[in-house]
């Protein structure tokens, strides 16, 4: 049986009615698969074009068998668990053999988002055991209405989250990929997933030097989705942030306890407000004035992802993952 952590976090399903994302962990479905390309049973869940995205359940494996080619942990493209309850999905995101061929899954929002609203974007994602490649370009696509093609190529279109942890290539391990997004116009309500970049642009490595020489693909599981709105205004990020050694929260991770440094002269005003990943505020101060090592405890606040967000003069200066590791 294969181990698993989370990487950067923890499970997202506890969001409860919080997340925008319905059937967000890929529980709910009309019928067990019978085979892989079997997304249209899942509910909520789009196939955006015409390829072939797979959807996995336990309920493919009832007797526990090694050879169930949509059942979960076992499965076509490897053994991995679920990050949480008996189901995921999965998507090519690069093919050596037809260039440009890509998977995505497509799902609408519960509610659109609104103008000006910061929303936390993420979801999990590992790579199949069985193919030689890994991408790091895994990433989230908001828009107002449904996109879609006729045919099993890339979509052309820039994700507002985008993987920035390098190759994604843990087989073991489900990876996060997570960010914050502030609605420009609002109205968007349908969230896309996969590799929107090119394949010279999609950081291809050949991880798994043993595997079948014909597994010529990056083939990537995904769960626990979530979009959920911010409880606090964050504003909009300045064109030019303040060179790192301005503003800078270390170490990363770390066990509840960082160190924030900033200056702020005596016309400056600023403030740091943290969240969890459940977009509820765990704290926010005022920062006083000068060059400062300011000390942040959170000690006992549990393992996993929070946003750190300085406000100087009313603009976002700082925005940074931190991973709490307890």
């Amino acid at each position: 049986m294969r181990y698993f952590l989370f990487l950067l976090g923890f499970p997202l399903a506890c969001m409860g009615q919080m997340n925008l994302v319905p059937n967000s962990d890929f529980e709910s479905m009309s019928q067990c698969p019978p085979s892989l390309a079997w997304l249209s049973v899942c509910d909520d869940w789009e196939n955006p074009n015409q390829a072939s995205p797979d959807y996995y359940h336990s309920c493919c494996q009832p007797s526990g068998l090694t050879n169930e080619i949509c059942g979960m942990p076992y499965n076509a493209f490897g053994d991995q668990h679920a990050a949480s309850g008996n189901a995921y999905v999965g998507v090519y995101c690069f093919y050596l053999v037809q260039p440009q061929l890509r998977e995505y899954i497509q799902v609408e929002l519960t509610n659109p988002l609104e103008q000006g609203k910061s929303y936390l974007v993420s979801f999990y994602t590992s790579v199949g055991d069985n193919g030689l490649y890994g991408i790091s370009t895994m990433g989230a696509y908001l828009s107002v209405d449904a996109i879609t093609s006729n045919d099993v190529y890339r979509f052309d279109v820039v994700p507002q989250v985008l993987n920035d942890a390098g190759p994604l290539i843990d087989s073991t391990a489900w990876m996060l990929v997570s960010d914050t997004f502030v609605s420009p116009l609002g109205g968007e309500r349908y969230l896309t997933i996969g590799n929107f970049n090119t394949d010279a642009t999609s950081d291809t490595v050949r991880y798994n030097p043993t595997g079948d020489v014909s597994y010529v693909y990056a083939y990537y599981y995904i769960d626990d989705v979530s979009v959920v709105e911010l409880d606090g205004p964050v504003g909009i990020a300045a064109p030019n942030l303040p060179k790192r050694e301005e503003f800078g929260v270390y170490p990363n991770p770390n066990n509840g306890e960082m160190t924030l440094e900033y200056h702020l002269n005596e016309t400056e005003t600023g403030h740091i407000t943290i969240y969890n990943s459940l977009g509820q505020t765990v704290l926010t101060q005022a920062l006083d004035k000068g060059t400062i090592k300011m000390t942040i405890r959170l000690n006992g606040i549990g393992s996993g992802l929070y946003s750190v967000l300085v406000i100087k003069n009313g603009q976002l200066v700082l925005s940074e993952k931190v991973s709490i590791l307890e």
